[in-house]
């Protein structure tokens, strides 16, 4: 049987520049026909670096073939009226357009979305900005790096001594870009109810903000700021103590997380009998109360001995070893990759992960990142096409006069009071990765019932800060900032009656997630075989670090260190000095995006198929979409990426610089001669823009510290807000480098976040959403659940269950 796709039947029109790209690439990778519609002489972002072999020709732009994959390519000049009326013939024909002009600028050529779906009422148009379509900071310029600061995510990464930084390789466009690929499926699974389309808004800066973790829960609750602390972590109360992550080894760095309480004890008594094994002195630690140590107050002599303890211990070992070392003991280590070590991963090829792909013009194949998922029905997931050439297949598409295959009809009715209203979801989710998964659906009207036991309390309910600063499991900040709009039922899932409860849910569910470890799930007898036989057209969701096998596939850990495994950590941070720790729980927040389209895609796959599948989602995976650029790099040049703080090789200056006030800073970026002549004017200095060695980007590149010098002068006696402003009114881009205070006072933020009741907890801020949907604009919902808040509720009203089988379930301990 040929393997079907998954989005088979869908046409979508590529209007992005670079911060869209990967959207419709993801889309392409599904299955959907996507068409890349370029201007006369090539994207613009053809011109992007690095290039194969160092060679700017248009078609050997590495960030232009990575993102670009499983499309086809057409020419067309949009400017001119000719070029509109081919464009309009075919978004009549399609399901999606996907942009990313500057806001306005297709309404002004008669392209926007009131326009076209005059002619086409089920289109979706996805429209991918740096501050989104409304608000003050609409037209302002972006980058990477200004979204990076304005998102939140540098002023909590890099040295405390130095500026923040942001990852040493553009990210904030590739968050943008999958978010758009999760409202383009919610909106389209909308449009399969009621046969209309919509407009969906995503703000790049917006969907920075996830990123920030727990620094808005501890601005709120706490007071306390979060501040970068280099290769330590973000994120212990009070803002006091430094716990190390990344650890210096023989031939690198490791990351290792010192876990206090039930969290950490396991992993850091075996880490001393591992040190004690190998005739190490460990008498300062091997008698530490693991299960006790209270990181939140531990004496920091205490804490500094047991630091001094594992960083000479680390130091004895390569990467490989301690790694190796660590998988046989179950120790939550992970290294700290680079490029060249992640495609050298076992994991990696043992799963197929990696695919060529031909590329005759460029005379050899090419190795890719695969797939960021697996499924269990016969299906195919791309990338399965090189990226087109300019133009390539203008014939084939623009000479053809029936694109699509003709719509079925479908009346519309009232849209329902959400977008995925009816969606019914069953989570077996905990910490980071899982919940916020959930959270994209149960945000936009999906059912979601949470099943949470206190055999696996979830980390978030009993993790700092708490309202009011005293422990309890509702009180937990950060779970109120991720668990908007879900049930919880509360269920002792070792109790030999929990299945009278837990069979008739799976019958409900449409689907169930899962973020147990591999085969945990399967033990009790919750695994994919089992579920299936209950409901044989079950979307089953699996996440995990490294995948549902493979070598290392049952090696626990958390996002917090997954990141060096992932090759992130080597990519940020200052060349030297110690990798810094990128925010908590990095590719914690590049999965759920990946997993939410992969679950949106599989219903639109049972709906024309009747068939359901087991979706093998993990973060390593996940995470080398967003490293794409650099893998090529290494893979076909050579070229291992490294960190180098904020210096980019297509704009000078690129930097953040300090301001007036405690830890005040603002970044400015010049991409071309005219922004360099535009803030050389801003800053008073005219002369600077036509001086020798200044005038050209090369120049100006071997002259970066003499301008970072004289650009930090001007700003240090100048107030950020103030200094970002003048900036963007010129012309130049930059943005204030945003604490948790500053977002939630952001203006173009208010609609992202969500101070909701939480019963007698009071007020909590949750985290909404980074885009908006044109028929459901400005919803919130309901508070993150109290823990078993809705029991009843479920088993009664949900499951109908009778008052008599409730009350038996209840006396003999099933709901604790």
């Amino acid at each position: 049987m040929t393997p079907d796709f998954l989005l088979l039947p869908y046409r979508v029109l590529d209007l992005t520049g670079p911060d869209g790209w990967l959207c419709a690439k993801i889309l392409a990778d599904l299955g959907a026909d996507v068409v890349k519609i370029e201007p006369p002489g090539g994207d613009p972002g053809r011109y992007t670096g690095p290039f194969y072999d160092d060679d700017p020709h248009p078609d050997k732009s590495l960030p232009w073939l990575v993102h670009n994959l499983g499309k086809r390519g057409v020419v067309l000049d949009i400017k001119r009226e000719s070029g509109r009326q081919i464009f309009r013939g075919l978004a009549r024909q399609a399901d999606f357009v996907i942009e990313s002009f500057r806001p306005g600028y297709l309404d002004q050529l008669g392209l926007g979305y009131d326009a076209l779906s005059r002619d086409n009422p089920r289109l979706v148009m996805t429209s991918i900005t740096p501050f989104g379509q409304n608000g003050p900071h609409r037209d302002w310029r972006g980058g990477d790096l200004v979204s990076m600061a304005a998102g939140g995510f540098m002023f909590l990464t890099g040295d405390a001594d130095r500026p923040p930084v942001r990852i040493s390789l553009d990210q904030a466009a590739l968050h943008a870009s999958a978010e758009g690929a999760v409202a383009s499926l919610i909106a389209d699974h909308e449009r399969r109810r009621i046969g209309l389309g919509q407009h969906v808004d995503v703000s790049i800066q917006a969907s920075l903000v996830t990123t920030t973790i727990s620094a808005v829960p501890y601005w709120d609750l706490d007071g306390t700021l979060l501040r970068r602390r280099g290769a330590y972590r973000v994120g212990v109360r009070g803002g006091g103590k430094q716990l190390r992550q990344q650890w210096p080894c023989l031939d690198g760095y490791v990351s290792y997380a010192i876990w206090g309480g039930l969290a950490g004890a396991a992993t850091n008594r075996a880490l001393v009998r591992w040190m004690n094994d190998t005739g190490m002195d460990t008498a300062t630690v091997r008698d530490v109360d693991w299960a006790g140590l209270d990181l939140a107050t531990v004496d920091d002599g205490q804490l500094a001995r047991i630091e001094t303890a594992m960083a000479r211990f680390f130091l004895t070992q390569t990467k490989a070893q301690l790694y190796d070392g660590a998988r046989e003991r179950r120790i939550q280590l992970y290294p700290v990759h680079d490029v060249s070590e992640v495609m050298a991963s076992p994991q990696l090829a043992a799963r197929k992960f990696w695919v060529k792909l031909a590329d005759g013009a460029l005379g050899e194949s090419i190795t890719y990142p695969g797939a960021f998922a697996v499924g269990s029905a016969d299906i195919s997931l791309g990338p399965y096409r090189r990226a087109p050439r300019i133009g390539e297949h203008n014939a084939e598409i623009l000479g053809v006069t029936g694109l699509t295959p003709p719509k079925p009809e479908i009346s519309p009715e009232m849209p329902p009071a959400k977008a995925l209203q009816g969606l019914k979801v069953l989570e077996f989710a905990w910490v980071m990765a899982g919940p916020i998964t959930a959270k994209y659906l149960a945000d936009n009207g999906a059912t979601v019932i949470r099943v949470e036991s206190m055999q696996r309390p979830d980390l978030l309910r009993v993790s700092v800060p708490y309202a009011g600063g005293v422990p309890d499991v509702d009180g937990g900040g950060l779970f109120a900032f991720y668990g908007s709009n879900k049930l919880s039922l509360f269920l002792n899932l070792r109790h030999p009656e929990a299945m009278r409860v837990l069979r008739p849910l799976i019958a409900w569910a449409d689907v169930m997630t899962e973020n147990f470890a591999p085969g945990k799930i399967a033990e009790m007898g919750l695994g994919y075989d089992c579920v299936r036989a209950i409901n044989p057209d079950i979307i089953m969701a699996q996440l995990s670090i490294q995948g549902q096998n493979g070598p290392h596939h049952r090696h626990p850990g958390y996002g917090v260190v997954a990141a060096g495994l992932a090759g992130v950590t080597e990519l940020t941070g200052w060349a030297d000095r110690d990798p810094s720790t990128p925010v908590a729980g990095y590719t914690d927040l590049i999965l759920p995006r990946f997993a939410a389209v992969m679950i949106l895609a599989a219903l639109e796959y049972k709906r024309r198929t009747g068939l359901g599948q087991c979706l093998d989602l993990n973060q390593l995976e996940a995470t080398q979409q967003f490293l794409a650029t650099a893998l090529l790099d290494y893979g076909v040049n050579g070229r291992i990426a490294a960190r180098r703080g904020n210096q980019s090789a297509m704009a000078v200056p690129h930097q953040a610089y300090r301001c007036r006030g405690d830890d005040r800073w603002v970044v400015i970026s010049a991409t071309g001669d005219d922004q360099w002549r535009a803030l050389c004017q801003v800053i008073g200095m005219p002369e600077m823009a036509t001086r020798s060695g200044f005038r050209t980007l090369a120049g100006r590149r071997r002259r970066e510290t003499d301008i970072d010098a004289v650009i930090g002068a001007w700003t240090r006696r100048r107030e950020a807000g103030v200094t970002a402003r003048k900036c963007q009114a010129a012309g130049v881009p930059a943005a204030v480098v945003q604490n948790a205070a500053d977002l939630l006072r952001d203006p173009g933020l208010q609609r992202i976040f969500w101070r909701l009741e939480r019963g007698d907890k009071g007020p909590f801020q949750h985290l909404g959403q980074a885009f908006q949907l044109s028929r459901h604009r400005d919803e919130t919902g309901a508070a993150a659940p109290l823990l078993g808040q809705h029991t009843e509720y479920v088993c009664r009203e949900l499951l109908g269950m009778s008052d008599t089988e409730f009350l038996e379930l209840l006396q003999a301990g099933v709901f604790e």
